[in-house]
């Protein structure tokens, strides 16, 4: 496991780690450093399975819960990750990484179960306590810019997090979105070509974004460009198929 975890081949230091645990056992930090290769190795189901067998030995341990609703998040369980972080205080992580990532995991999953008033309720409580947790103000912003609320204060902190971070290509898109739901298509337009510029090109949602946005623009080709691009980056395809009949639709006659 030691020579895996040397070259970083993190799955099978995972797998070693497990088969010497099964064999001979082993304290908390070694169930923790084998839920860490599970993570790192994206062993998603293994992590949560790893993490329901250290409980049973160490219930009270508010990391392997930690763990455990990576684990949840990554497998689309939301149901799962709230109950599971609902059984322990957010004060008891050994790591303040650890408690602001939970947190942020939380609002996500209430979010994904389309229970806004707790996700919108967790978020702002993330803001306030970090006005610079860039991650939470760009998620909340999108969020709230897909559903068309609070666009005034989405605009707000997705400004914040671009003028904090020039060259994020992710938070870049946001802001442009924002702007495209505040129907402000000019500035949209120059920061979707921004995110474009600082890696974004080969993301199929900016690519699509930036679609919808020379499509509220009336430039019908310059759209479908961006949307096939968007199709053969692996987008929805059926979707922006229909976006693209939309726009042409004297071609399907």
């Amino acid at each position: 496991s030691d020579f895996y975890i040397q070259t970083r081949n993190y799955e099978k230091a995972y797998w070693q780690m497990k088969a010497y645990l099964k064999e001979k056992g082993g304290a908390y930090q070694m169930y923790m450093q084998t839920i860490l290769l599970a993570n790192a190795g994206g062993l998603d189901e293994e992590l949560v399975k790893m993490t329901e067998e250290a409980l049973r030995l160490y219930p009270d341990s508010a990391d392997i819960r930690f763990f455990r609703g990576i684990g949840f998040y990554e497998l689309g369980n939301y149901k799962a990750l709230i109950d599971n972080f609902d059984s322990v205080s957010f004060r008891d992580y050994s790591m303040q990484e650890y408690t602001v990532q939970s947190k942020m995991l939380y609002a996500e999953a209430f979010y994904r179960l389309n229970d806004f008033e707790r996700s919108d309720s967790l978020f702002e409580a993330l803001i306030r306590e970090d006005p610079e947790n860039y991650t939470a103000l760009n998620n909340y912003s999108y969020y709230l810019a897909e559903r068309g609320v609070k666009l005034e204060s989405a605009e707000s902190w997705s400004k914040t997090t671009i003028e904090m971070n020039p060259d994020n290509a992710t938070f870049l898109d946001t802001y442009a979105w924002v702007l495209f739901k505040l129907k402000d298509y000019e500035n949209a337009e120059k920061y979707i070509l921004l995110a474009l510029d600082k890696g974004g090109d080969n993301d199929p949602d900016i690519n699509e974004h930036a679609g919808d946005i020379q499509a509220a623009m009336d430039s019908p080709e310059i759209a479908k460009s961006y949307y096939m691009k968007a199709i053969i980056l692996g987008g929805d395809k059926q979707l922006l198929e229909k976006k693209i009949q939309a726009l042409m639709p004297g071609e399907n006659e």
